[in-house]
């Protein structure tokens, strides 16, 4: 299993979140748009210091996230994980 952070995932790779390493009020934030261990998300690309997601809720809702945020997301993108 490779887990690296979101920062660092190729565009147009889906990854599943394995942690987030983020204060409690951040992860509750996180956790409401639906960004939480075992989330599936796609990485859409990096825009203006941006990296943006798309989540695996069929909702097609798109979510931009600071790099430093993205940096405290880890991530499995081992195809075996995504089920």
């Amino acid at each position: 299993m490779a887990i690296v952070s979101l920062d660092k995932v190729t565009p147009g790779s889906c990854v599943k979140v394995i942690d987030v390493n983020v204060d409690l009020h951040l992860k509750s934030r996180l956790i409401s748009m639906g960004i939480y261990r075992g989330a599936i998300v796609k990485i859409l690309g990096v825009f203006q210091g941006h990296v943006v997601i798309s989540l695996d809720s069929g909702l097609g809702r798109r979510i931009a996230l600071s790099y430093g945020i993205a940096r405290k997301i880890l991530v499995s993108n081992d195809s075996t994980d995504l089920s």
